[in-house]
């Protein structure tokens, strides 16, 4: 909300009227409030869990109604029932398939991921705050393409969902091959350094959602291994490193 709610730094609004659609595709071009961003990002993090432990891909049908009905902003028979029927086309027209899961929830690794991340979200909580209670402007843009390992779906949706969740960064775009993260930082100083701590994340990560093989390659090997990994990448999407 204090970067780009009703009332923050860049209010949402008047930003997707001035940009359009072209430039800037979002669900907030048909309607935009702090509470719909709220419930938004709230079934964001129902369907990231779900996917870490497989539900969506039990229960894609449940799962698609229930961003519908988020959707709307209100739960009612009319909207469950439309959920359900609008879930249904979508996915006898574009069906998931099955896919083999490889990774499992490690419980120690997982507690591990999450101090990390509530740490992280504090620290940056408490930039944006200051940036916003003092008059000199710091705010550095920047988008930065990060290669990364790219081991599983779930790893993937963890490591772009934690970066969005957290105030200053947003994931703009995840691609699968080659594995790369598109970044906006809004204090950008460092370019390798938001790419170790988004390394470091994805580690974590794989240690607690990801297959087994890369976890013991990291054991054997450590972070580097996924810096290593990486560097096949380094010039994703026509060579371009990163983008301001």
């Amino acid at each position: 909300r204090a970067l780009a709610g009703e009332r923050g730094l860049l209010p949402a609004p008047p930003y997707l009227q001035a940009v359009g659609s072209r430039r800037a595709p979002s669900l907030f071009h048909l309607h935009y409030s702090d509470r719909f961003a709220r419930l938004l990002a709230g079934a964001g993090v129902l369907l990231a869990a779900g996917v870490v432990v497989g539900a969506v891909e039990r229960l894609p049908l449940p799962a698609a109604a229930m961003v519908w009905v988020a959707l709307w902003e209100r739960v009612s028979p009319a909207n469950v029932a439309s959920g359900l029927v609008v879930a249904l086309v979508v996915l006898t027209l574009f069906p998931l398939g099955t896919r083999h899961r490889s990774g499992r929830v490690r419980p120690g690794a997982a507690v591990r991921f999450l101090l990390y991340f509530a740490w992280k979200l504090v620290e940056a909580s408490a930039i944006v705050a200051w940036e916003v209670v003092t008059p000199r402007n710091r705010i550095n843009e920047g988008i930065v393409a990060i290669p990364i390992r790219g081991v599983s779906d779930v790893v993937i949706t963890v490591v772009a969902n934690a970066i969005s969740l957290t105030p200053g960064t947003l994931t703009l775009e995840a691609r699968r091959s080659p594995a790369v993260l598109y970044v906006h930082v809004l204090h950008l100083r460092d370019v390798e350094e938001v790419r170790r701590e988004t390394l470091h994340l994805e580690a974590l990560a794989i240690r607690a959602f990801g297959p087994g093989e890369m976890v013991a390659a990291l054991d054997a090997e450590g972070e580097e291994f996924l810096a290593g990994a990486s560097e096949a990448t380094r010039r994703p999407a026509g060579g371009e490193e990163e983008r301001r």
